[in-house]
């Protein structure tokens, strides 16, 4: 092989691994990106997004940054509003490449997040109305501790469907409903029947697609809303 075919197949390599990575972005311009991607892709109301670097800048070369922050009077994910949205992420390692080249919003890895967020019994309905399932004139009611949702049971005219149940979260991302009675018109609904309402209802509220993807710890209901600690 000749000194120059040598030369431009180490140029050819050379090329490919320098393709393949992106330079360090400073904490202000990856803030920048970020808050025009999140106001791209969900309904925000007041958002406030900052990224906070840590106090050597050279960390930014690996896409790590110490803290990032979204606060929001509300965010839309999956047809349901989150109000009085807060999240946090520490020690944060973004995927620049996903950013830079792919313009997607994704995190290598973060120490750990807190995130916190009200959804009202109103918002809750408004979205219920954009389930298929087989109920009808679907709606919940929100108390201390108490959850019930009533409708028309549509595979049998006219009949009323009840279920009283409590909150759960799942897989540290959704809020599911899990039921303590179900009836209608006062008479149990079967197994068979009732796991099919209960799988086009579920989930309630997702946050899979929340930036950050913060992990849910804790579920309140009280006073016509949930509030939801992670």
């Amino acid at each position: 092989m000749t000194h120059n075919a040598r030369y431009l197949i180490g140029a050819i390599l050379l090329g490919i691994f320098a393709a393949g990575q992106v330079a360090a972005m400073p904490a202000q311009e990856a803030e920048n990106r970020l808050r025009k991607k999140i106001l791209s892709k969900w309904q925000c109301r007041n958002l406030e997004f900052r990224v906070l670097p840590f106090s050597d800048p050279a960390q930014a070369r690996n896409g790590r940054y110490q803290v990032m922050v979204l606060r929001a009077d509300s965010v839309v994910i999956s047809d349901v509003a989150l109000r009085n949205v807060e999240v946090k992420a520490y020690d944060v390692v973004l995927d620049l490449s996903a950013l830079v080249r792919q313009d997607h919003f994704a995190t290598k890895s973060q120490k750990r997040t807190t995130f916190f967020a009200r959804v009202s019994e109103a918002d809750l309905n408004r979205a219920l109305t954009r389930k298929k399932t087989p109920v009808e004139n679907l709606r919940v009611a929100l108390g201390n501790g108490t959850v019930v949702f009533t409708g028309r049971y549509k595979m049998v005219m006219g009949h009323n469907l009840r279920l009283e149940g409590r909150l759960e979260i799942a897989n540290g991302t959704q809020i599911n409903l899990v039921p303590t009675r179900a009836s209608v018109n006062g008479v149990p609904l079967p197994t068979g029947p009732l796991r099919t309402v209960l799988s086009s209802l579920n989930p309630l509220v997702d946050t899979r697609d929340v930036p950050m993807t913060p992990r849910l710890r804790n579920i309140t209901v009280r006073n016509n809303e949930i509030t939801i600690e992670g």
